[in-house]
C-alpha cells in the first residue's frame, strides 16, 4: 500500500496539488446552481433563485450542471451505440476521452458571467471572450502539459470546429423531446416574445420553418451550424426520433430544408 508519507516523497508538491484538486472540484460544483436560460426563456420552468446570489436554489431543475450531465450521457450512448461505425465509414474513430473532457469542462466560464443565451442576441466575441478569462483562471495551477490539452478542446468547442460542438446543439434540441415526454411541457416562441424578446435568429427561423415551437426553431438552427459536418447524419437521426416518438409526427418540411 503506498502511504500519504509515500505520496508526499514521490510527488512534488503533493499538498498544494490536494489543495488544488479540491479547491476545483468544489468550483465545479457551482455549475448545479447557474441557470440555464433558454429554457427559462421558452417558459419551460419558472425560476427559483436566491435572492442575494442570483443563483437557483437547489430544488431547481434546470442549471449548466443538469446540461452537462445530459452531455455526458448523450457521448457515452453515442459512443456505445454507433462508436463502431466510425471507422469503416469514416477512418478515424473520434477521441471520446477528449470529447467528454471538453464537454465537463466547457460551462465553468458561466459561473462567472451566468448563462447569455446563445440565439443571436450576445456579442459572440465577447461572450468567448469572458468565458475563456474565467476558464484561464480555473486552469492556473495545473500541469502545463494538462492545460494546454484542455485549453485547446475548450477553445475547439468555442470555434465550432469539431463534434463537441454539435453535442452541445444537439443536446438542447433533444431536450424538448425530454421535456414533453417527462413533463408534458413544450414552452413556446410566443411565449420569449412576450416575456423576453425574440432575437433576430429567433425570428428568422420563425419566417423560415413557419413553426412557433422551440423545437423547431432549435433544430433548424442545429441544421444550419452543422451543415458539412461530416457527424452530422447520426445527430439527425437521433432528432428526427425524437419527433416520432416524442411529438408524433416527422420533421416538418420547413425545418427539413437544411437538410
Amino acid at each position: 500500500m503506498t502511504t500519504l508519507e509515500a505520496l508526499r516523497e514521490a510527488i512534488p508538491g503533493f499538498d498544494d496539488k490536494c489543495f488544488l484538486l479540491y479547491e476545483r472540484w468544489k468550483y465545479t460544483l457551482i455549475q448545479k446552481y447557474v441557470p440555464r436560460n433558454g429554457y427559462v426563456r421558452f417558459g419551460m420552468w419558472k425560476l427559483d433563485t436566491d435572492r442575494m446570489t442570483g443563483l437557483l436554489k437547489s430544488n431547481s431543475p434546470v442549471s449548466d450542471a443538469d446540461h452537462v450531465f445530459a452531455l455526458m450521457n448523450l457521448v457515452l450512448c453515442y459512443r456505445d451505440i454507433f462508436g463502431k461505425y466510425y471507422p469503416p465509414l469514416f477512418g478515424f474513430q473520434p477521441q471520446w476521452d477528449s470529447i467528454m473532457c471538453g464537454l465537463i469542462y466547457h460551462e465553468i466560464g458561466e459561473i462567472e458571467i451566468g448563462d447569455l443565451v446563445d440565439d443571436g442576441s450576445t456579442d459572440r466575441k465577447l461572450k468567448d471572450k469572458l468565458e475563456s478569462k474565467v476558464f484561464d483562471s480555473f486552469m492556473t495551477g495545473f500541469d502545463d502539459d494538462v492545460q494546454r490539452a484542455r485549453k485547446r478542446e475548450f477553445a475547439e468547442l468555442q470555434d465550432g470546429t469539431d463534434i463537441k460542438k454539435l453535442f452541445d446543439k444537439a443536446v438542447f434540441v433533444l431536450a424538448q423531446g425530454f421535456f414533453k415526454w417527462m413533463f408534458n411541457l413544450e414552452g413556446g416562441m410566443d411565449y420569449k416574445l412576450t416575456h423576453y424578446a425574440l432575437s433576430r435568429q429567433d425570428k428568422e427561423f420563425m419566417r423560415l420553418t413557419k413553426s412557433s415551437r422551440p423545437v423547431d426553431n432549435l433544430y433548424a438552427h442545429f441544421l444550419s451550424v452543422s451543415q458539412g459536418h461530416i457527424s452530422r447524419g447520426f445527430f439527425m437521426g437521433t432528432i428526427e426520433a425524437m419527433y416520432r416518438q416524442d411529438f408524433g409526427c416527422e420533421v416538418p418540411e420547413t425545418v427539413k430544408q437544411f437538410y
